[in-house]
């Protein structure tokens, strides 16, 4: 399977698992992003005019202001099945965390 990335922004600020993200174009909400040059996954929460939050569900240790965030078109998917996007990104890393221990 191809995915598609693109530049949707770049980081702004780290804060943990929460990246503030600027000169955001062409993004959706829940939209599946990877950060940075290693692609860490990650999944817009908050989208604005020309900027964003994401959270990544990584390690973001070496994630620095100006690295590229990538979209991939769609949603964040665990193992075929969308996430449900009703919670927060706390109950999102709940989901994703008993998906992958299922599997």
């Amino acid at each position: 399977m191809t995915m598609t990335h693109r530049i949707i922004g770049h980081v702004k600020r780290v804060n943990g698992p929460v990246i503030e993200v600027m000169g955001i174009t062409d993004a959706e909400m829940f939209e599946l992003v990877r950060v940075g040059e290693e692609k860490l996954v990650g999944e817009l929460i908050k989208l604005e005019t020309d900027s964003a939050v994401v959270q990544v569900y990584e390690d973001t240790t070496g994630i620095a202001p100006l690295d590229p965030v990538y979209g991939e078109g769609r949603p964040l998917s665990v193992m075929g099945s969308n996430v449900p996007h009703r919670s927060g990104p706390f109950e999102t890393s709940l989901f994703i965390l008993a998906e992958c221990l299922r599997a």
